[in-house]
Order: C-alpha cells, then structure tokens, then sequence
C-alpha cells in the first residue's frame, strides 16, 4: 500500500526494500529457532521482519504455517511482550487492516485522537481510504465515516468528512490558470470577508490533486503576500485549525509532516508509543529515509538518536533497523 498519489514525480527513499534473493521456508525456520530458545532471539526475529517488505513477510507467514501447522503471527501474540510485541505485530498486519485498527482506536478511545485521524486521512490516496474504509467495515461491522461523525464536531467533522469521502481529483494536470483562481478564492473566503467561508476552504483542499494544492498554496503566497498557514492561524481555531494546518504542510513537505509527527510523538514527560510505532512501521517502505534527513534538519539531532533516547531494548533495536538495518 504504498502513496503513489501523494507527490508526483517525486523521488522517496525507503529504508526497507523487497530482498532481492530470499528464501520464506529458512526465514520461517530462524523465526521459530529464535521463538522457541529458553530467552527469545529478538535480535534474530529483528533480523528477519526488516530485511523484508511487508509482502515478504506475509510470504514467510504462509511458510510458517505449512512448514510447523502454527500461525506466525499468533505466536508473535503469545510470545512476545510490550511495545517489541506491538511493533512486530503492526510489521505483519495488511495496511489497510493496520490504519483501519489504528482509527477505530483513535474514534472509540476515552477521547478523539486527532494526530492519527490527521495523519492518515491528509496524507491518503484516493485508493489508499477506500481501501481502509473497507477493511474498516469487515473489521467492525462499522462505517468509519460515520464513526467519525459521531465522534468530531464542527468544522473538524466536515473536514475528516470530507477527507474520509476520498474524492480528490487525482487525474487532471496541474493547471497554472486555476491555481490562480482558486488562490483567489480561497483569500476572498478568508481575509477578505467578515466570517470565514470554511466550505470554501474545505471544497479546494480536499478536493484538488496534491500538485494543483501545491501550486495554489504557491500562488495564494503571491496574492496575499504571506503564507496560507498564517490565514488559517488568523482565521481557524482550536481542532479546526489543526486540521487545516495539517493537511497544509502535509501536502508541502510530507517527510516534514511525518518528522514533526515523530518528534510530538517522543516530546514531553512520556512517549507516545502508539503513534512512534505506526509512523516508523508503516513510513520505512516509502520515505523514512527522507522523514530521518528532514528531522535532523529541524530539531538538529539524528532520528536515531532521538529513538535511542526514548526506547529501550528490543524496541529500540527493533526501531533503530527500520531506519538502519539490522544488528
């Protein structure tokens, strides 16, 4: 499930890649050796998940399981513990079933988590959310716009809304002459009216292409002589802000959006291990190479660094491979 519409043309660094030459049948063998030792071989389990893309590893599974008659990943279950135990796990769960979890989390916990309904619904292909949507349902027997609906409110409710509808125009060119317009609409249901048009807002952001978005945030810089961000900060507050600020500078700079994600996610008194684990595992086969350099770039310390201080054991080994390879 990678982002193929995200950025067109753009060139991403994964920091796990498909093997070129492996065999399922001896990978599945250094899984259960690792998982039957007296002390489980996470090192050996390490190894094995981030040398391997996220199909290989299913291909591994099915080894597994007609080499020993057990489920890989109910053994993972049982055997492995705390944030290493989540982080495999989400290593072996299909995308879409994986964000489909992680937004039933984020729309039925005790409060809404916005920062994962940001995460993936601004950064999603078309295909990506439908996809998700139907994972969604046969997962819960549940409509996640719906749930959404039920768990937001105002403005941020109709932008997730929108967003989950997946209807961005994926196939039209970036058009120069509409950037212009649209630029112009946007500031004149902001600025420069009394009241701000957040329709109008939400239509031209979640409907244009992320490349269209891209020049009209450009042109819209031109018009107004500032950037857009600061008319959302003049003109939004509280969620609704959030959520237009965010699908902002994920459309500018998605390795930069995903790198001020990880660092919200290790900043303060404690981690934020769900979140760590979601970026790091479902980012290292599209652009974690890029998220590392952007985040070095802005807080001034390596990715790595920042893992090694806030993980710990096999979690942190596990982590540090997603970005470097294994021990």
């Amino acid at each position: 499930m990678s982002n193929p519409a995200d950025h067109p043309g753009e060139q991403r660094t994964p920091t796990v890649v498909p093997a070129q030459t492996y065999d399922p049948s001896v990978d599945a063998e250094a899984i259960k050796v690792a998982m039957e030792s007296w002390l489980i071989n996470d090192v050996a389990i390490t190894r094995v998940l981030s040398l391997r893309s996220r199909e290989q590893r299913f291909h591994v599974a099915v080894q597994f399981r007609t080499l020993y008659g057990k489920d890989m990943v109910e053994r993972f279950q049982k055997k492995l513990h705390g944030n290493f135990k989540k982080s495999v796990l989400a290593m072996m769960t299909p995308l879409p079933d994986f964000y489909a979890k992680e937004l039933r989390n984020a729309v039925t916990g005790v409060s809404t988590d916005e920062d994962t309904l940001l995460e993936v619904l601004c950064t999603k292909s078309n295909q990506e959310i439908l996809a998700i949507r139907q994972a969604y349902h046969a997962l819960f027997y549940s409509n996640l716009e719906n749930d959404i609906k039920g768990d937001t409110s105002g403005v941020f409710k109709r932008l997730m809304v929108s967003l989950c509808r997946a209807c961005r125009d994926e196939d039209s060119p970036a058009n120069q002459e509409e950037a212009i317009g649209d630029a112009q609409t946007l500031f004149d249901a902001g600025e420069e009216r009394i009241g701000t048009d957040e329709s109008t807002f939400i239509r031209i952001l979640t409907h244009r292409s992320f490349a269209q978005v891209q020049l009209i945030l450009r042109e819209y810089e031109r018009i107004s002589g500032h950037d857009i961000e600061q008319a959302i900060k003049n003109e939004f507050s509280g969620d609704s802000q959030r959520g237009f600020l965010a699908l902002v500078q994920s459309i500018k700079n998605q390795p930069l959006f995903f790198a001020k994600m990880l660092n919200k996610s290790m900043r303060g008194l404690g981690t934020d291990n769900r979140q760590l684990i979601r970026l790091m595992t479902t980012r290292c086969e599209i652009d974690l190479g890029d998220i590392a350099r952007e985040y070095e770039a802005e807080y001034g310390e390596p990715l790595l660094d920042a893992i090694a201080r806030n993980c710990s054991g096999d979690y942190r080994r596990c982590m540090e491979a997603l970005i470097r390879g294994p021990y």
